[in-house]
């Protein structure tokens, strides 16, 4: 590692603890740390992060491997990636239904594990599969996301001090 990166590392981690420290000192704070003391709430946050981590994790190399690996097009790449999405424009508010008659977990925890499977089959892509092949898995994940971020949001809403709800 060069040295520049370790400034800009130190540098990061510095400013990161002054503004933690000023956030937690100030009258009128930019970000209300304290909303993360709710152990739920903080749970529900961090999961939704590292599903989004994942998400766009994907989502920035699966270009990559689609034009040098599998040589398409940028237009077609493009379209091969909207996969995910669309599935998840249709079935999220389905999914936000779903959670709001019968709760946020069981449905959360059905779309974790369908993220993980499509994830987990998204490694297993080489330089002999086909344009259907990332299809599915891309479909497979679009399915997991949307059955797993509308109930999470709705539950982290929910867990939400009262008056907080724009700062969560």
């Amino acid at each position: 590692m060069n040295t520049t990166a370790i400034l800009i590392a130190v540098f990061s981690i510095v400013t990161l603890i002054l503004f933690i420290w000023n956030e937690l000192h100030v009258k009128n704070p930019i970000l209300n740390l304290n909303i993360f003391k709710n152990k739920i709430f903080s749970a529900f946050d961090l999961s939704l992060h590292f599903n989004y981590i994942c998400m766009y994790m994907i989502f920035f190399i699966m270009p990559f491997y689609l034009q040098k690996v599998l040589h398409l097009g940028a237009s077609f790449t493009g379209l091969v990636l909207t996969t995910s999405p669309l599935i998840m424009m249709f079935l999220a508010p389905i999914s936000g239904m779903l959670s709001d008659k019968f709760g946020s977990r069981s449905l959360a925890f059905i779309g974790s594990i369908i993220s993980a499977l499509a994830l987990l089959s998204l490694t297993q892509l080489n330089i002999f599969s086909t344009v259907a092949d990332v299809l599915w898995r891309l479909a497979l994940l679009g399915v997991g996301a949307a059955l797993f971020q509308s109930p999470i949001n709705r539950a982290l809403m929910s867990n939400t001090p009262s008056g907080e709800s724009g700062v969560a």
